[in-house]
């Protein structure tokens, strides 16, 4: 009866990964936007986020920096960084502009990928982030290490 049972689970598991069934568009797979796909990366939260030239950090004490950063299908000479303007929407439906955004390359072994990064100061206690774009809502919690938001 156990072996039947454990049968039937993963052939239900087997069946919901193949369908997508669970799986998070923008995240686990690529969502298209104007031509461009997107993937997302990673979603952290930070004290401070510094670049090469710049440091940020929050304003307010209240809030903590949340940086998203997304794989993109086109080269940064071809982007208008402006048509990538986003914002962050929290549990409790506060939302926030991007207080920073860049587009950057990496080159390894002749191959160049192209990457979108957001930066946005967020609640302290908020526990989950949807991302808001154009054409998409990606909900960043299944990248965010935080204990309280898996509950």
């Amino acid at each position: 009866m156990k072996t039947r049972q454990l049968s039937s689970l993963l052939l239900f598991a087997l069946l919901a990964t193949s369908c997508g069934i669970g799986s998070t568009p923008g995240i686990d797979s690529p969502v298209t936007i104007a031509g461009v796909q997107l993937q997302i990366d990673s979603a952290t939260i930070q004290d401070i986020y510094r670049t090469s030239m710049n440091e940020f950090s929050p304003k307010s004490q209240s809030d903590t920096l949340l940086v998203v950063q997304a794989e993109i299908s086109i080269s940064n000479d071809e982007l208008e960084l402006s048509d990538w303007d986003a914002e962050v929407r929290d549990e409790n439906g506060a939302i926030s502009e991007a207080d920073f955004q860049m587009a950057r390359s990496t080159v390894v072994d002749e191959e160049e990928t192209n990457y979108l990064e957001w930066v946005f100061a967020v609640d302290k206690n908020a526990d989950s982030f949807t991302l808001l774009l154009r054409e998409a809502e990606i909900d960043l919690t299944p990248l965010l290490d935080n204990p309280s938001a898996s509950q």
